[in-house]
């Protein structure tokens, strides 16, 4: 558990799947872990580009149970998925406007 690191670009529902699944295989074989444990080892193992909203849950008086944090960082990850997707939409219709211009003036 202590190599494990998140991907860079992976979904946050597949890299809180791996972590759990590495979870049920220590708990199966007699390992106790602690919920604390678990929410700290994917804060602590989450990709470059998650740093800044992990310091922001790690900021809070209480840190969320396992179940929480997944949440959380299921929400963000839409957040930003929508944001990026509206970025693109902002550049796509800049693009087709630049297009629908030069075909208006080549007329």
């Amino acid at each position: 558990m202590r190599s494990y690191q998140m991907q860079k670009r992976e979904q946050i529902d597949h890299f809180l799947s791996r972590l759990k699944e590495i979870r049920d295989q220590l708990t199966s074989i007699g390992a106790t872990l602690n919920q604390e444990l678990i929410v700290r080892t994917a804060l602590n193992t989450v990709s470059e580009e998650w740093k800044t909203f992990v310091q922001s849950i790690l900021s809070r008086a209480n840190l969320p149970d396992w179940e929480e944090l997944w949440s959380t960082l299921r929400q963000e990850e839409t957040r930003r998925l929508s944001k990026m997707g509206n970025s693109n939409k902002g550049v796509q219709i800049k693009k087709e406007e630049e297009e629908d211009s030069a075909l208006a003036s080549a007329r």
